[in-house]
């Protein structure tokens, strides 16, 4: 339905909006603060979007 491909589109964009949000980071020491936490977020999105590709 169109509700459905909205939804995967805007999560698909948000996806994207946060990789490069984490990829613009700054590096500390050699690594990026919070790794776990932005993964975690990129994962969320992901598995979202699959969940609503799954529901269309």
């Amino acid at each position: 339905s169109l509700l459905t491909f909205t939804l995967y589109q805007v999560f698909a964009m948000l996806a994207n909006v946060w990789l490069s949000v984490w990829s613009e980071t700054e590096v500390v020491n050699g690594t990026q603060p919070n790794q776990g936490y932005n993964l975690g977020i990129y994962a969320g999105l992901g598995v979202l979007q699959s969940g609503i590709f799954v529901i269309a």
